[in-house]
């Protein structure tokens, strides 16, 4: 109830994941409550857990498992991904993801018997940076015809050590950066919308915006000066 009070109170739309091992009823259920309690006018998404295209999390490799073994899912690749001649890299991106649409097929095909596409918004959630990936899950199967939304992670200036951020630089430097980052991710997102054009789909963001994940808070400090004076 708190989802849909906040949403009311602040007048915007909300957007929910399902827990990763719901039952189809529990999914349903959820979205009735949720629903109902939303005032009118309000959009309400919804998606299969979070990040399902996340290797780092554990209901990613959950889900490429219950892909993997499920004989409805009838995953047409091949199991292995060949990884620069690496038989033994396993697929479970894609797997992943596939269980992601699969749920979401078996949940939606019961949501649209109680609300129309205006009420309820099935998404597609995947990394902005893997569009192929999303291109390929949703020709299976006709996935494609269970959403109205694609979404992905629009960052830039997303933190990661390997990144040569210009700690301790010049604005110049800084802005150098940024442009570099913010030119990629356009680049992503245009292939993005490529995918989206082909399938009849909007997008959108989830977790939208650039953030700074540190420990160290001199760099978490110097970055939000930066956000402030070059975004």
């Amino acid at each position: 109830e708190y989802i849909y009070e906040l949403c009311n109170e602040l007048n915007v739309d909300c957007y929910i994941c399902i827990p990763p091992l719901a039952t189809t009823e529990f999914a349903l259920e959820m979205i009735r409550l949720i629903r109902k309690g939303l005032k009118p006018h309000l959009k309400l998404y919804y998606e299969w857990s979070n990040e399902c295209w996340n290797l780092n999390f554990p209901q990613s490799g959950a889900f490429a498992i219950l892909a993997d073994r499920s004989t409805e899912v009838n995953f047409p690749y091949h199991k292995f991904w060949f990884t620069k001649g690496n038989p033994d890299v396993p697929v479970t991106n894609l797997l992943s993801l596939t269980w992601q649409a699969h749920r979401m097929k078996e949940v939606t095909t019961e949501v649209m018997k109680e609300f129309t596409r205006f009420d309820v918004h099935p998404v597609f959630a995947f990394q902005t940076a893997n569009a192929w990936n999303a291109d390929q899950v949703l020709q299976i199967n006709d996935y494609h015809k269970t959403f109205t939304h694609l979404a992905c992670n629009g960052y830039f200036g997303h933190f990661d050590e390997l990144k040569p951020y210009p700690w301790g630089g010049t604005p110049a430097q800084w802005k150098n950066y940024l442009s570099g980052t913010i030119s990629s991710l356009s680049d992503e997102l245009v292939r993005v919308k490529t995918v989206a054009d082909k399938y009849s789909l909007t997008v959108i963001g989830y977790e939208a915006g650039q953030h700074v994940i540190c420990k160290n808070a001199a760099q978490v400090n110097e970055w939000g000066r930066i956000q402030e004076t070059q975004v």
